[in-house]
Formats: structure tokens, C-alpha cells, sequence
């Protein structure tokens, strides 16, 4: 298995959006978003390669279900009328059924007929979405979120990949929904969000997994709901947003140290519902949305603390908001997401010097979820099935087969590298009609 490329000219068949609409309970005065109209997908045009060059390339990379995929243009997402985002959630989820087997990290794990990266584990007491999810050690915490009934919850629940369970922790101070977590190996640091509908928090709650317990750190400069947070070894970073009907490009840093905030430049491009992630010495701010569904962006930019500047690098080539991004294994992961028409299944990687390549897509297509890795597994937890609004209580798995910390990165910069140069480079990039 190796490094896939797409180079027959052929439509490539899309995974997402994925769309929705199957009946449930729609939030009074919210239009329920219409079936997914996008048409098939249309990849561009590109020129064959030497059979040799290609079994060369796949040769090179170990990796399975990859595929280079052209860097986008960084534009907004194709104009359709859209409805505002609800933050109040619909229908809980639905799948298709799949097969039982062992999970390799514990629990029961599911997967569908043929081979898959994907795992299905137990799933969480409460669905639930637009929460924060970061894992420390081999636990994975799914912090505060929307609950079925549009309420912000302050419930903390553990999954513990080597047992496969779940357990409820210390319930925050206070309910939230729409903020972003950080942590850098030892504590936990939950920032922002929305305390109510639409009510911005500048809150910081730091948790300590050994004592289970919650503490006050001092408060963002700026409050906000649907940020992102990255740690990069010193800081916790705090990087966009929404507050009061407004996408923010503001940038914000804590020191564990010192306690103290600081601001930063703004970022290039203004966003809420982005996702953020710390690789090779740099935090990436990576798409989003400006308030509505139907204005996604595949806006990546980066923050190098060295040098006090924000870059703009090659844009993730399918727009989304309502996603999440770690980091593992040399790359970061990008996974799902929402648009007017429907929940993406998306999981796409970038990798400095490669750009962007594209994996199997997540067994369920979905938004405000969370991330985060243990070992070479990413985990995919809850997030919601509609776009707009839904819950689950959903936690899946992807195994990384690029994880070699060692050269693995360096592998896969260097494949693409030889496909750039025999005219490999820009390979297919998804469209919606």
C-alpha cells in the first residue's frame, strides 16, 4: 500500500458534504437546511505519468488510503443562499451499520466490510457537540458542548483508550459550549465559548486530570465562542472567534508561567469555527467561517512566535468550518466539517514541504466535533450529523499509517517532491456545482 495519485482526469468521487435530512426536530424560526445540491464533483484536468514514476512513488511512502491533493486557492466557499448557523442542536445521529470487531485500543470497534483506518469505540454517556476535546497521557477528555436540548453543559467525560471506557470527571465551574482546549502534557486549559445564546465568555478553567479538579485562570482579553486553541510548547494560544455577530481575527497568547495574556498580530483572515494546531515550531490557524454556513473558508495561515509574524500557506482544499485539526506523526489532520448542504467526512493532512494529501474519510460525516491523538491513533469524538445543529455521542478512530516519527514526514515531502517534479505536483481538487 502506498501513496495514492489521481492522474486519469476523471471525476473523483466526493465523500462530503454528506447530506442531511432525515426528519427530527428543527429549532423554532431556523430554516431546516435542504438536501445537498451540489451535483457531483469535478476534478481538473491533469496530465498521465510514467507508470515507472508512479510505482517509484508509491514505493517511497508507506502509507495507506493517501492521496496528494493540489493546495486550494484560499477562497471563499461557492455563494449559496444560506440560513445562520443555529447553535441550538437538531436531530441526534444516524449512521449505516457496520461490523463488529476488537478494537485495538480497547471497547468494541466497528468497521465496514473491506479494510479501513477507522475504528469505532464506546460511546460517551451524553451526546453531544460543539465542544473542546484534548488528550492527555492515553486519556482522551470531551469538554462541556451543547447537549440534545440546546443547553450549554459544564460535563466532563474521560475515555481511557486502554480500557475502552468511559467515565464521567469534575464538572466544570460553569456550562459552555463553543470553546477551545489546549493542554501542554500535564493540565488542561479551557477557553471562551458561549455561556448562554450567543453570549461570549472570556473565561479561562484550567483542569488538573490528577486531582480532578477545576481552577480559574485569569480571563482572554477578548471574549469569544467558536475559537480555536493550539499549545506550542510555552504558550497556549487563543486565535479567532465570534462575539456579537462578528468573525474576529484576534490573536491571544497565555503564559502557563506567568499567567498572563498577551496580544498578538491579528490573523490575516478574519474566521470563527476554525480549527488550530501547533507543527514544526509554528501554530496553524486553518479554515473556518465567517458566521454563516455558506461563507467557509480554506484559509491556513501560521504564527511563528520567533518572529512575531503570521504566514499564509498552501489552503486546505476543501473549505469548512465546524472542524477539527491535531497534530501527529509530522502532519497536521483536518476532519470534518459543515456546509449549508450538509456534514463533511473529510480527512485531509498537511505536511510542511508536501502540502496537502488526502485520507480516508471518517465513517460518519460530521461538525462541531473534537480531536485529539494518542500514540498513532486520532481520535474523532462527538460532533453533530446536521448542519447547523444535531448531537452524538460518537467516538471513532483513525490509525495514521504515515506515523514514523523518524522519517515519515520527510518520506512523504520527498515523494511529492518527485511528483512536483515530473508535473505531478497539483493533483485533483474537489468543486461543487
Amino acid at each position: 500500500m502506498g501513496l495514492k495519485s489521481v492522474r486519469t482526469g476523471a471525476a473523483r468521487q466526493s465523500h462530503g458534504p454528506r447530506a442531511s435530512g432525515a426528519p427530527g426536530t428543527q429549532p423554532l424560526g431556523v430554516p431546516r437546511p435542504a438536501q445537498f445540491l451540489g451535483g457531483s464533483p469535478r476534478a481538473r484536468p491533469v496530465r498521465a505519468a510514467p507508470i515507472a514514476l508512479i510505482v517509484a512513488v508509491i514505493l517511497l511512502v508507506p502509507a495507506a488510503h493517501a492521496q496528494i491533493i493540489s493546495p486550494g486557492e484560499g477562497g471563499q466557499s461557492p455563494p449559496r443562499p444560506a440560513p445562520s448557523p443555529s447553535l441550538v442542536p437538531g436531530p441526534v445521529e444516524r449512521g449505516t451499520p457496520t461490523l463488529p470487531l476488537p478494537s485495538p485500543q480497547g471497547g468494541t470497534a466497528t468497521a465496514d466490510a473491506g479494510p479501513s483506518l477507522w475504528a469505532s469505540h464506546a460511546r460517551m454517556a451524553v451526546s453531544r457537540s460543539e465542544l473542546a476535546v484534548v488528550a492527555v497521557g492515553t486519556t482522551v477528555y470531551a469538554i462541556a458542548g451543547l447537549d440534545a436540548s440546546g443547553r450549554a453543559m459544564a460535563t466532563l467525560e474521560a475515555y481511557d483508550t486502554v480500557s475502552g471506557e468511559w467515565e464521567t470527571r469534575a464538572q466544570l465551574p460553569e456550562g459552555v459550549h463553543h470553546p477551545a482546549a489546549a493542554t501542554d502534557g500535564e493540565l488542561v486549559y479551557v477557553m471562551g465559548g458561549f455561556s448562554g445564546f450567543g453570549v461570549p465568555s472570556s473565561s479561562l478553567f484550567i483542569y488538573d486530570p490528577d486531582s480532578d479538579s477545576w481552577s480559574r485562570g485569569p480571563g482572554m482579553p477578548t471574549g469569544r465562542g467558536g475559537l480555536a486553541a493550539a499549545f506550542d510548547g510555552s504558550r497556549v494560544y487563543a486565535l479567532g472567534g465570534a462575539a456579537y455577530g462578528r468573525a474576529l481575527d484576534t490573536a491571544e497568547a497565555y503564559d502557563p508561567v506567568s499567567r498572563e495574556w498577551e496580544r498578538l498580530p491579528p490573523m490575516p483572515t478574519a474566521r470563527d469555527h476554525l480549527a488550530a494546531a501547533s507543527l514544526d515550531g509554528r501554530v496553524h490557524a486553518i479554515g473556518g467561517r465567517n458566521l454563516l454556513l455558506s461563507a467557509n473558508t480554506g484559509a491556513h495561515e501560521a504564527y511563528d512566535a520567533a518572529t512575531g509574524e503570521w504566514a499564509e500557506l498552501e489552503a486546505l482544499p476543501t473549505p469548512r468550518g465546524g472542524l477539527a485539526a491535531v497534530s501527529i506523526g509530522g502532519s497536521v489532520f483536518v476532519l470534518g466539517g459543515e456546509h449549508t448542504y450538509g456534514t463533511f467526512d473529510e480527512n485531509e493532512h498537511y505536511v510542511p514541504g508536501a502540502g496537502w494529501l488526502e485520507a480516508e474519510p471518517m465513517p460518519t460525516a460530521r461538525h462541531g466535533l473534537g480531536a485529539a491523538a494518542v500514540g498513532e491513533r486520532i481520535y474523532t469524538i462527538a460532533g453533530g450529523v446536521e448542519p447547523g445543529g444535531g448531537v452524538s455521542g460518537l467516538a471513532e478512530s483513525y490509525r495514521d499509517p504515515v506515523h514514523v516519527p523518524e522519517f515519515g514526514a520527510a518520506v512523504v515531502a520527498m515523494a511529492a517532491a518527485t511528483a512536483a517534479a515530473a508535473g505531478l505536483g497539483a493533483l485533483t481538487r474537489r468543486e461543487y456545482a
